[in-house]
C-alpha cells in the first residue's frame, strides 16, 4: 500500500542538476543518507531507486520531475531521454498558464511558417553554393548555427544575405 509523503518531509537541500538527469540514487541507505526525512518514507512506500530530471525553462530551473522505481534498473539512454521528454512537457505545462487566444495562435503559426521559409531558402543557397543535396545543406545549416550558438532562423537569414561563402 502506498502512502503519501507529507510536505514537511520533502527534501530542503538544493538540487544537484547536471546537464540532464541526475545520477540515479538507489538503495535504502543512499536514499536515507541523501534525504534523512523523506528517504525512509520512499523506501517504506516500496521504492528502491529515484531518478531526477530538471524542469528547465531557458536558463532557469523551475524544479524537478522525480521518477521512482521499485527496483534498480540499468542505465538506458532511451529511458533517460524519455524521462527528460516528460520533464520538458511538464515544464511547458507549467509555463503556459493559459490557452492562447485564436489571434495569438494564428500569429504564432504564421511566424513559424515564415521562419521555416527562411530556413528553406538558406538550404537552397547552401545547396547551390556548395553543389550539395538539400539534406546535406540542412545539416550544414544546423552545424553553422550550433558552432555559433545562434538560432537557426538568424543563421539562415545571414546565409541568405550572403554572410557565408
Amino acid at each position: 500500500m502506498s502512502m503519501p509523503i507529507p510536505a514537511e518531509a520533502w527534501p530542503r537541500s538544493p538540487p544537484r542538476w547536471s546537464a540532464g538527469a541526475l545520477e540515479p540514487l538507489g538503495g535504502a541507505a543512499a536514499l536515507a543518507a541523501r534525504w534523512p526525512r523523506v528517504g525512509p518514507l520512499i523506501v517504506d512506500a516500496g521504492f528502491d531507486l529515484v531518478q531526477a530530471y530538471p524542469l528547465s525553462w531557458h536558463t532557469r530551473t523551475l524544479g524537478g520531475l522525480n521518477v521512482f522505481y521499485a527496483q534498480a534498473v540499468p542505465d538506458d539512454p532511451q529511458r533517460l531521454a524519455l524521462g527528460q521528454a516528460f520533464a520538458d512537457i511538464a515544464t511547458l505545462v507549467l509555463v503556459q498558464t493559459q490557452a492562447p487566444s485564436d489571434r495569438e495562435l494564428t500569429a504564432h503559426v504564421r511566424s513559424a511558417l515564415a521562419e521555416r521559409i527562411v530556413v528553406e531558402q538558406a538550404k537552397g543557397v547552401l545547396a547551390e553554393t556548395h553543389a550539395i543535396e538539400l539534406d546535406a545543406a540542412y545539416a550544414m545549416l544546423l552545424q553553422i548555427a550550433a558552432t555559433e550558438s545562434s538560432p537557426l532562423t538568424q543563421t539562415a537569414r545571414r546565409i541568405i544575405r550572403g554572410a557565408y561563402p
